[in-house]
């Protein structure tokens, strides 16, 4: 069955890396990168350089004057987060396709901000790798809503029911799921293997795991951080949406558990996430 959803998951068509991507990467690789000639890839991709400067002049940053020159951007942000940033851009838009899927990347860029924000407060992980999991960890849904025009009522049916896993209705309906397809872009792309992981196993039941198990895959460290940050997603907007919160019910107390996360300390850790991100 593994084998068989492999395949279906590399038949859905998953966009080919831009080459401003391509060129950055090989640049980045050469040993002595020419930091000019990187900022110019940069600056000449319209979509590329409002996204650097948007995030430079987040309230993350706390810059204290409007940077407004992507030479600049380039130089406080550093040519590795850059990267991380020119890959987040051109995956976003390529796997959007022409779709209008602003309500899903808002939902996504607010878990993955939540997810970095839990990172940098609770854990040894790359806060980088947190927010590009928050990120993509549901990258598959657009492509199977390409493949199968009834994928989406698929979904809606999955909330609705609260079924766990939360891939149960997917397998059984189209043979694969949005966490195979996503993981197969992830490797298409290049996103490092723990980010890969973490999009394929994000709906497994983390209840199985030890602690043991938890600490050495820096996947599932990941996950629980992702796990974590689509509860309080959930709890910020109020509309407690049923999907992420039935799962949260399932497999809460075992995420805080194994992170030594104490229940009373993870209510007061929710409130000060909350404010964080209302306040960037």
């Amino acid at each position: 069955a593994r084998e068989n959803a492999q395949k279906i998951a590399k038949s859905v068509r998953i966009p080919p890396r831009p080459e401003v991507l391509v060129s950055f990467r090989q640049e980045l690789a050469s040993g002595n990168p020419n930091f000019d000639r990187l900022a110019k890839m940069v600056a000449s991709d319209v979509s590329l350089s409002g996204a650097i400067l948007q995030i430079i002049n987040s309230p993350a940053f706390g810059m204290r004057s409007r940077i407004t020159s992507i030479p600049q951007a380039c130089s406080l942000l550093g040519l590795p987060r850059v990267e991380k940033v020119v890959q987040a851009v051109a995956l976003r838009g390529a796997l959007s396709n022409g779709m209008s899927l602003d309500r899903f990347w808002d939902s996504a860029n607010e878990i993955a901000n939540i997810c970095r924000v839990l990172a940098v407060k609770l854990s040894g992980q790359s806060a980088d790798d947190a927010y590009t999991l928050g990120l993509f960890h549901d990258c598959g849904i657009p492509l199977l809503m390409q493949h199968f025009p009834d994928y989406k009522q698929t979904l809606i049916e999955t909330n609705q029911r609260n079924l766990m896993p939360a891939t149960l209705l997917e397998d059984e309906r189209f043979g694969v799921n949005h966490t195979q397809v996503g993981y197969e872009v992830a490797n298409q792309w290049f996103l490092p293997d723990a980010i890969a992981g973490g999009i394929l196993l994000h709906h497994h039941d983390i209840t199985t795991l030890s602690e043991d198990d938890i600490q050495n895959d820096p996947a599932y460290s990941l996950i629980c951080l992702l796990k974590m940050a689509e509860y309080i997603s959930a709890n910020l907007r109020k509309a407690w949406r049923s999907d992420s919160n039935h799962e949260w019910n399932a497999i809460g107390h075992h995420v805080l558990a194994v992170m030594d996360i104490d229940p009373d300390d993870f209510t007061d850790l929710c409130a000060e996430v909350i404010d964080a991100v209302k306040a960037a």
